[in-house]
């Protein structure tokens, strides 16, 4: 199953790798964090944090493997994502589906995997260190490839 998601603001935890398929095609994959934030008791914004968590149900954060597929319409999507770096700032819309695995102690584990339609580049870390940003470039992709 399979839930639209977006436009969310997330974290690059994981640089962009740029991958060839079996077809030939290009895609690139990478992870991504999505932190909720919340007020604090003195009115401030911030993440919440393992420690502030009153319940297991609590959100903490999340963490999503991504895919970004090459398109005949749109190939310019798959040149911008693997620019990406650990640290990157972007917003991201897409299909977002959860699978389930067996962890190495035998566990059941659940992975969320997102595949992108639109990415629109917040902040890099290159932005972070420089005072000038350019604008954000956004590609579209009206569906998924398949």
């Amino acid at each position: 199953m399979s839930m639209l998601i977006g436009p969310v603001k997330v974290n690059c935890v994981k640089d962009a790798e740029l991958k060839i398929g079996k077809s030939g095609n290009a895609y690139v994959k990478f992870s991504v964090a999505y932190n909720e934030r919340v007020k604090d008791d003195a009115g401030n914004w911030g993440p919440l944090m393992w420690e502030d968590a009153k319940n297991e149900y609590d959100s903490v954060g999340e963490y999503h493997d991504v895919t970004v597929f090459a398109r005949e319409d749109n190939p310019g999507i798959v040149d911008q994502a693997a620019e990406l770096k650990k640290g990157d700032f972007i917003e991201i819309t897409g299909k977002r589906s959860l699978r389930g695995y067996l962890r190495k102690d035998g566990s059941r584990g659940t992975a969320s995997d997102i595949v992108v339609d639109a990415i629109k580049v917040i902040n890099t870390r290159s932005d972070s260190a420089t005072s000038t940003a350019s604008a954000p470039e956004v590609v579209e992709v009206s569906a998924a490839p398949f």
